[in-house]
C-alpha cells in the first residue's frame, strides 16, 4: 500500500527513490522492482522467523 511506505523518510533529489511493490516469493516482481539499480541492500528479513516467512526465505542468496 502506498500510504504504508508515505511514513518513510528518505534522502536523495526528486526522482532518485522510486517505493516499488513487490513479492518476496515472486522472482518475476523482485527482478522488476531492482531492475535498474546498481546495489541492492535486503533490509528485508529479520533476526527471527516469523509465522509468514522461514529465516531461509528471506537470507538466501
Amino acid at each position: 500500500d502506498f500510504y504504508d511506505a508515505q511514513r518513510l523518510k528518505v534522502c536523495a533529489d526528486l526522482g532518485q527513490i522510486l517505493f516499488t511493490p513487490y513479492d518476496l516469493r515472486d522472482d518475476e516482481s523482485i527482478a522488476k522492482a531492482v531492475r535498474y539499480s546498481n546495489v541492492v541492500i535486503n533490509l528485508v528479513g529479520r533476526d527471527y522467523e516469523t509465522k509468514n516467512f522461514k529465516y531461509m526465505d528471506v537470507h538466501v542468496d
